[in-house]
């Protein structure tokens, strides 16, 4: 705790039922926490923010350029959580070419651009920090259903080493957090009494995640004890991605996000 006392955390995203866990930890750890949101999910983002006492900044993701500027004039921070949002759970042979350009839009894309401006800021603060991408265990392997959500985020893994790279000489770490089961909005249709059984049996440590399991990682990443890792991709799933292809995948009803 000591490491990330007094400190800020800039989360931006539009899967704000992740943003809104790991944001609660972290100010519970002391934080100080800005919300970065569209102005459409203002409203939700602002349900967030209150008990936290955070600061909210509306964010244009299409825009590169404005979203420079907007992040740019924030103000100091010392790590930046950068949270994908878009999920449908459809085959591959049943993927449609509006899910591909919607996964790769919300996700790839508009991450892309959140990762470069939050870059420039740390670089332009001259103080180091952190950058935290959170991406998922369905992009380091083959789940059922999960193709196209799973490539748009296996493609995110690819700018955040080379961001790794360039922002390294600044003091600067990037890494990727691969989250895996969690009492998520993306997760409700898959959660019932049988089905979570189901999945606890999967996971070594014999239960889902919770948002403080990733919120330790956040700090860990941003605290000087890790300030040699950067470029790296690390699987906080209490070990389901080593043995889960042996259990059977738990039955969902249809759900988009």
């Amino acid at each position: 705790m000591v490491y990330v006392k007094n400190k800020t955390a800039l989360l931006i995203g539009k899967s704000l039922s992740t943003v809104a866990g790991v944001a609660g930890e972290l100010h519970a750890a002391g934080m100080k926490i800005i919300l970065g949101h569209t102005a459409a999910d203002t409203k939700a983002a602002l349900q967030i923010a209150a008990p936290l006492n955070a600061q909210m900044v509306v964010l244009t993701f299409d825009d590169p350029m404005m979203l420079d500027a907007e992040l740019g004039a924030i103000g100091q921070v010392d790590m930046v959580i950068i949270a994908p949002g878009w999920f449908k759970a459809v085959s591959f042979l049943d993927s449609t070419p509006a899910d591909w350009d919607a996964a790769l839009h919300d996700n790839f894309e508009a991450s892309v651009y959140t990762l470069r401006a939050a870059g420039k800021l740390l670089q332009m603060q001259e103080r180091g920090g952190s950058i935290l991408v959170l991406s998922s265990v369905a992009a380091l392997s083959a789940h059922a259903d999960l193709s196209v959500v799973a490539t748009s985020l296996a493609a995110l893994h690819v700018p955040a080493r080379l961001a790794a790279v360039e922002l390294a000489p600044h003091g600067v770490t990037v890494n990727v957090v691969a989250m895996g089961w969690l009492p998520d909005t993306w997760s409700a249709d898959y959660l019932n009494a049988d089905s979570q059984t189901l999945i606890e049996q999967a996971v070594p440590m014999q239960r889902l995640g919770r948002f403080a399991d990733i919120a330790s990682v956040c700090r860990l990443l941003a605290s000087p004890d890790a300030r040699y890792l950067t470029g790296a991709v690390l699987a906080v799933d209490g070990g389901y991605t080593l043995h889960k292809a042996s259990t059977p995948a738990p039955s969902r009803k249809p759900s988009v996000i």
